[in-house]
């Protein structure tokens, strides 16, 4: 087993003690408690604790079944993407990495951001999990849809404001105060990689340019990306995993 011990030891926020938390959880087969950890503040926690204490004692449900999203088709009219695209799961080409080609979570997110020309969108991604353990250029092509969403929480982004936390160096010479550092310069995708059974954006895309489009989102400690694209393209850069070995656990 191998871990981070000098990264545990010297955590200090508490957003970078929940992310550790989490991956060792994780690492244990205890999944769920580990997306608790990772999604959730201390305060959000006791706050669910209360409601379930509550629930117990009124015997009612603290959790709700969310409703069903779906597109209704029109009976007269064929859709193009309902003939081509049944199930993103089993057509999406992102899906047919996580094989063992790539990981679908406890990966390492180094860079990202779209190509010069504007098309397509790549991520630069250091995996020790993987059958072949490396460095490696994910690209997403033909990129018609990209929502970007922050997961640092609310308390973190205030007491992380000033530019010290997005640099490692200055943030150490500041006496390392408490609060997100960005300056780390990657994150730890967890929970990862989602394919979503069906998707109506990427079903709408596929209707527009009668080609078939395919959706995915990407979430670690820092973000949430969630794209509409073509295909996916995948080469391995390097061996280098040497930074993500420092924060996941090898059984």
């Amino acid at each position: 087993m191998e871990i981070g011990t000098s990264v545990v030891l010297l955590a200090k926020g508490a957003e970078e003690i929940r992310a550790i938390l989490s991956v060792i959880a994780i690492s244990k087969g205890l999944r769920a408690h580990g997306k608790f950890l990772m999604n959730y503040s201390e305060d959000e926690l006791n706050e669910i604790e209360s409601k379930i204490a509550l629930s117990t004692s009124t015997g009612k449900s603290v959790l709700q079944k969310q409703p069903t999203c779906g597109i209704e088709s029109s009976s007269d009219k064929s859709s193009w993407a309902n003939q081509t695209m049944n199930n993103d799961l089993a057509f999406n080409p992102l899906g047919g990495l996580l094989d063992g080609t790539l990981s679908a979570c406890d990966f390492g997110v180094m860079e990202h951001g779209f190509a010069p020309h504007g098309r397509d969108y790549r991520f630069v991604i250091q995996d020790s999990m993987c059958g072949d353990p490396g460095t490696y250029e994910l690209v997403f092509r033909h990129v018609v849809d990209l929502k970007y969403m922050t997961r640092v929480g609310d308390a973190a982004w205030q007491t992380s404001w000033s530019d010290e936390f997005t640099d490692y160096s200055k943030w150490q010479a500041a006496g390392e105060p408490e609060g997100y550092v960005f300056g780390t310069e990657w994150s730890l995708a967890y929970p990862g990689i989602e394919i979503p059974t069906s998707s109506a954006e990427a079903q709408s895309w596929s209707e527009r340019l009668q080609r078939q489009m395919y959706s995915a989102t990407i979430e670690t400690d820092r973000f949430t990306i969630s794209l509409i694209f073509s295909d996916v393209r995948h080469r391995k850069l390097s061996g280098e995993t040497g930074t993500v070995r420092q924060s996941v656990i090898h059984l």
